[in-house]
């Protein structure tokens, strides 16, 4: 199955106009990429919507990927008081909600509902930094499990 049930990671870019913050309205829709135009990426599908985004993820991945292999990011942090994980066993417990994101020092994190989007946002640096620890604690440098 492709990242993010399909949506397209470069869209997010788009929305939020490729600057380096971005905190999406808690209306936002994601857009849905198309199986016919995708791209593999360290073993993961990910569709796009159009031919012109493919082109941007392809030149590079990296940049469009989210962080934390996709899951909620303030779960991740090791901050997020309904979730304290203990390893990357538990990463079930940390789902997302596609259409709540943020665009954090040109990363894209992903949320599993606009309260921990907010929670995140507010303390990014603190949150960041944990996120970063526990998963290359966990993972190393692998970009994730989408």
């Amino acid at each position: 199955s492709p990242v993010l049930e399909g949506m397209d990671v470069v869209s997010y870019f788009d929305e939020a106009d490729n600057t380096d913050f971005y905190m999406a309205p808690d209306d936002f829709s994601a857009t849905l990429g198309q199986e016919t135009i995708s791209s593999t990426f360290d073993g993961y599908s990910f569709y796009f919507s159009s031919t012109e985004n493919q082109a941007l993820f392809d030149e590079n991945p990296v940049k469009y990927i989210p962080t934390f292999g996709g899951f909620c990011a303030y779960g991740i942090s090791g901050y997020d008081g309904m979730n304290y994980l203990h390893s990357e066993s538990q990463f079930w417990s940390v789902p997302v909600d596609p259409d709540q994101y943020a665009i954090l020092e040109g990363d894209l994190y992903l949320f599993r509902g606009s309260g921990a989007k907010e929670l995140f946002v507010n303390k990014s640096q603190t949150n960041i930094k944990g996120g970063e620890s526990q998963w290359t604690g966990w993972v190393g440098n692998c970009t994730g499990f989408f």
